[in-house]
């Protein structure tokens, strides 16, 4: 499937997703930063799993990327301020996560 088909098939989807009550609305309502991020990761999701590109480590890496920037969005749009502690352990997860595999098993 080529992206144009790809492309295509998420504008179906989010068509079909419209005539539902309270999708149309919703989807309106969004800016379009959000929309293109929206049709974005649909995009990908559908091109990896036709080509089963992504195994399973990846799919928890876009999955993170994709929560972290909704928790970012969401407390600024709300004004809302994630605490101390959350930070602090987000912090710490990143530092793991970005050690290189030899000096995690120490």
């Amino acid at each position: 499937m080529s992206k144009l088909e790809i492309k295509k098939c998420v504008l179906e989807i989010i068509d079909s997703l419209c005539d539902r009550n309270g999708f149309d609305d919703w989807w309106c309502n969004l800016n379009d930063d959000v929309e293109t991020e929206i049709t974005a990761e649909l995009e990908s999701i559908i091109e990896n799993r036709l080509n089963k590109k992504m195994n399973k480590e990846e799919a928890k890496d876009r999955l993170i990327q994709l929560l972290m920037g909704q928790v970012v969005d969401l407390s600024m749009m709300s004004r809302i301020e994630l605490g101390d502690d959350v930070i602090a352990e987000i912090k710490r997860l990143k530092e793991i996560i970005n050690k290189p595999y030899e000096e995690n098993l120490c």
